[in-house]
């Protein structure tokens, strides 16, 4: 056998067979292999960061379930030192010795501190429990149906309630102010 060609030319054995790797290789089969695995690899890895942001939220993004109770007060009433209208109210049990106070817009209008107190029986329905004052009733108790405790109304948490105005900024001659009990002097020169 020879590896002569019919023209005379040289022919390296299995010539095909390395072109045919040679096409192969300059097609760079691993590339494509790459940018598929890179792009599985990114999904992979956006998948798994979501995951774990999910599981990462707070307890207290959770749903939770309140009681709620629902009463319409027909006259002006106060809680500590605060008067409401009369309307339509929701008393929410967020807590334990605490009530969050909903008007009929459903914007929280307080929060306020109560405790329990042992009344002997359980009551027969609920109710609020206003005891007369100077002017208007104030809100004392919240009696629970079945229940032999009631809660009474300490006042209102001081987290809620407004920012306490301040004294005017004055001064005088020598050039002191005074702003709520803080004092700077300078003098004249």
């Amino acid at each position: 056998m020879t590896n002569l060609l019919p023209h005379q030319e040289f022919h390296e054995p299995n010539t095909s067979a390395v072109t045919a790797v040679y096409q192969v290789l300059r097609r760079q089969p691993w590339d494509q292999w790459a940018r598929k695995t890179l792009a599985v690899m990114k999904r992979l890895l956006l998948l798994a960061l979501l995951l774990t942001s999910l599981s990462a939220l707070p307890a207290s993004a959770q749903a939770r379930t309140y009681d709620v109770l629902t009463a319409d007060v027909p006259f002006q009433f106060d809680i500590g030192a605060r008067a409401f209208h009369p309307g339509h109210y929701q008393f929410i049990f967020a807590g334990t010795n605490l009530l969050v106070l909903r008007d009929a817009r459903q914007h929280n209008v307080a929060s306020l501190v109560t405790r329990s107190v042992e009344t002997g029986e359980p009551a027969p329905a609920t109710r609020l429990v206003f005891s007369t004052g100077k002017k208007h009733a104030q809100l004392a108790e919240i009696h629970i149906a079945a229940s032999s405790q009631a809660l009474e109304i300490l006042g209102e948490e001081l987290a809620v309630q407004p920012a306490a105005t301040f004294a005017p900024l004055w001064f005088d001659n020598n050039f002191t102010f005074s702003f709520s009990g803080f004092n700077s002097s300078r003098q004249k020169e």
